[in-house]
């Protein structure tokens, strides 16, 4: 009888461990997430070489996003997704608006 208790006392141990593991790791993406999509209001301010840093972030937190495969995600892939297209556009004409400068 001790025997089954202590095994049941040890598996919601562990379960407890699983579960608050699982809530950390949501809510590191949920920040990283909120720290890449902070910028796009003055992306137009930032440097060619921090929008490529911020275009690269957004793609790696996609993949991971991507892997969870859970319902709630996919609203912050889109969202994550138009953080990373507005950064890749202003690249896109800030090279535009240098080439047109030296035309």
């Amino acid at each position: 009888m001790n025997r089954i208790l202590f095994t049941m006392i040890a598996m919601m141990f562990v379960f407890a461990i699983l579960v608050a593991s699982a809530q950390a790791e949501q809510g590191q993406w949920k920040e990283e997430l909120e720290r890449l999509c902070n910028y796009t209001e003055v992306s137009g301010t930032l440097s060619d070489e921090e929008l490529r840093q911020l275009v690269k972030d957004s793609d790696i937190l996609l993949e991971k996003l991507k892997a969870l495969d859970e319902s709630e995600v996919k609203v912050y892939i889109f969202r994550l997704k138009k953080c990373r297209n507005l950064y890749a556009y202003s690249i896109e004409v800030k090279e535009a608006q240098e080439k047109q400068k030296s035309d």
